[in-house]
């Protein structure tokens, strides 16, 4: 812990910022309201007809849509965006913790504070989503008879894609735990690219173009990869590996390997650090020039 003191310090000062944040405010309160959106049709229909679904229900707010079809992906991802926007996260004080820190576990410090971003952000849309659908929540391990009958063409009206192929496969606490770690995966992914280019190019919305660039990327894929002879299309958006209708643990004509998803996140990650760690040390960071 000793070796990380300087780095954690580092962290918990961004984490500092969030209490009182407009920015934050803005960020969280726009996914609750259209989280309700998403699932509050579900909530609805068993509340009247006395239908139950499971809590696990984060597989499905992480389905890619496609253009012209509801995307609740897309806008948790760019919701995402909203509250790293200003990567790299630099004030006035910047230059005093820098001095005190050393500019080594500045941006390691930084690097820390966009993993516990990603992982506190999926944390609460996954809370949201839970008690959104809590009126009508059945715990016992299954999907519920709200979810079996809107495979079966249910009348309800559904915010989100519905894939019959994952509740046949996996129970729910497995599409749960998945999606949330191929979620934070990609997430800390975008926060790291944008850090980098950021600290490579000085501007702040390079980083944020990028990081939509891939999020809109995720629904054009989705329309345009339609078939196998279109699956070389679905490697190529990060965003689109967290999305679980596209691996081949859930289905042998998905275009995507299981372990590739992780793999690439895992690999991407690391050349994100690589290029961060080079550009942090070798350029001079003025705090008014990133705006």
């Amino acid at each position: 812990m000793g070796l990380c003191r300087k780095e954690l310090l580092v962290t918990k000062g961004q984490l500092a910022r969030w209490k009182g944040s407009v920015q934050i405010f803005v960020a969280l309160g726009m996914e609750v309201i259209l989280l309700i959106e998403y699932l509050w049709g579900c909530t609805d229909f068993g509340i009247r007809y006395g239908t139950k679904i499971t809590p696990c229900v984060l597989v499905f707010l992480f389905q890619s849509g496609t253009i012209g079809v509801n995307l609740p992906k897309v806008m948790i991802y760019l919701g995402f965006v909203v509250l790293l926007s200003d990567v790299p996260f630099m004030d006035e004080a910047t230059p005093y913790v820098m001095a005190r820190s050393k500019r080594g576990a500045w941006w390691r410090g930084e690097c820390i504070y966009i993993w516990m971003a990603s992982f506190f952000y999926m944390a609460f849309i996954t809370l949201v989503s839970i008690l959104i659908v809590l009126p009508t929540v059945t715990w016992n391990g299954l999907w519920g008879s709200t979810i079996v009958k809107a495979i079966k063409g249910s009348s309800m009206t559904l915010g989100f894609v519905l894939d019959p192929q994952i509740v046949q496969v996996f129970y729910p606490s497995a599409t749960l735990w998945l999606t949330f770690l191929a979620g934070w995966l990609s997430m800390s992914l975008l926060g790291h690219m944008a850090y980098a280019i950021n600290l490579l190019i000085n501007k702040k919305v390079a980083g944020i173009a990028v990081m939509v660039f891939f999020i809109l990327l995720d629904p054009i894929i989705g329309w345009l990869g339609i078939g196998s002879a279109n699956h070389w299309m679905h490697p190529l958006s990060p965003v689109s590996w967290s999305s679980m209708e596209y691996w081949k643990l859930v289905s042998s004509q998905a275009p995507l390997e299981t372990g590739y998803v992780f793999r690439m996140y895992g690999v991407l990650i690391v050349l994100c650090v690589i290029v961060i760690a080079i550009a942090a040390r070798r350029k001079q960071i003025e705090v008014d020039a990133l705006q």
